[in-house]
């Protein structure tokens, strides 16, 4: 009897520790980054071009924490929600999913990108809300901001609010 309540304890004990290692944590005071992830260059899903001007993409891309381990992947879908041809900035609404083993943060929003040629600005930075979460991050609001690092590579900082 006791050797099987010692395996129960420690599958437990192995679960949750598999689930901590795989899991970006959220443990910062509110008002400060709660998470920081860094997602590898994107790959692209899905897009629509109208005379050689993208105006929907969807994609997917690898999170990972400070370390560099994969902790889930980001899937994101934009739309260019400016009518300016050849302009200098593109105002762009987006929706990223992050997926994690226990559970979603979802981001929403619009926001302003100033380019060089077609390309987003290395170090130019983004910020949309956080409108909604599953499981450990259900009810997650806040904000995410989002850093170009070059290369399709960005750094996504969450700063919830709870």
């Amino acid at each position: 009897m006791r050797s099987k309540a010692l395996v129960s304890a420690l599958a437990a004990v192995a679960t949750s520790a598999a689930l901590l290692i795989s899991a970006p944590t959220a443990n910062a005071a509110p008002g400060q980054w709660s998470i920081v992830l860094d997602q590898d260059a994107p790959v692209l899903l899905n897009s629509i071009v109208i005379d050689g001007r993208v105006l929907e993409v969807s994609w997917e891309a690898v999170v990972r924490d400070e370390s560099g381990r994969k902790v889930g992947r980001v899937y994101g879908r934009q739309e260019d929600m400016d009518a300016t041809p050849g302009g200098k900035t593109e105002t762009r609404m987006r929706t990223l999913v992050f997926k994690f083993d226990d559970g979603q943060i979802v981001a929403q929003g619009i926001a302003k990108y100033s380019l060089t040629g077609k390309l987003l600005k290395v170090g130019a930075r983004s910020t949309i809300a956080i409108i909604g979460g599953t499981g450990a991050y259900a009810g997650a609001r806040g904000e995410l901001v989002s850093v170009h690092l070059g290369d399709g590579e960005h750094r996504q900082k969450f700063r919830l609010m709870g």
